[in-house]
C-alpha cells in the first residue's frame, strides 16, 4: 500500500469468547473406563495428581510407593518437585500394568 500510496484501515476484529466446555466427573470416570488398561491407568493418574502429561511420562516404576501410596514427581517447565498421594483405585489400576523396576512405566516392554 505504501508503493501504491494508498491507505488502508485494516478491519477491527474481535473474537468471541466462550466459556469452555469442562466435563462433570461422572463424564470423566465414564472415559476413563471405556479406554484401555493403560490408557486408563495414564488418565487416572492425571485425573488425581494434575500432573502435567510430560511429568507423567517420564514417570519410573522407582517413583511410586505402593506402600505408602505415593508417586514421586519429577518437575517440569520450572516447578517444583512433588510427592503427591494416589487412591487406591489409581493404585490398583498402576499394578495391573506390567512392572519392569528399569523402565518408565508408559513404555513398551517386548
Amino acid at each position: 500500500m505504501k508503493m501504491l500510496e494508498r491507505k488502508w484501515d485494516p478491519p477491527k476484529y474481535k473474537p468471541v469468547e466462550k466459556i469452555p466446555f469442562i466435563p462433570t466427573e461422572k463424564e470423566i470416570d465414564e472415559f476413563i473406563a471405556g479406554c484401555g488398561r493403560k490408557t486408563a491407568a495414564y488418565l487416572q493418574l492425571l485425573k488425581e495428581t494434575g500432573m502435567r502429561s510430560g511429568e507423567a511420562n517420564k514417570l519410573e516404576w522407582t517413583d511410586v510407593d505402593f506402600e505408602r501410596g505415593t508417586v514421586s514427581v519429577t518437575p517440569e517447565k520450572n516447578s517444583k518437585p512433588r510427592i503427591l498421594r494416589l487412591s487406591k483405585k489409581c493404585l490398583a489400576m498402576l499394578e495391573h500394568l506390567k512392572k519392569n523396576k528399569r523402565q518408565n512405566i508408559w513404555k513398551r516392554s517386548f
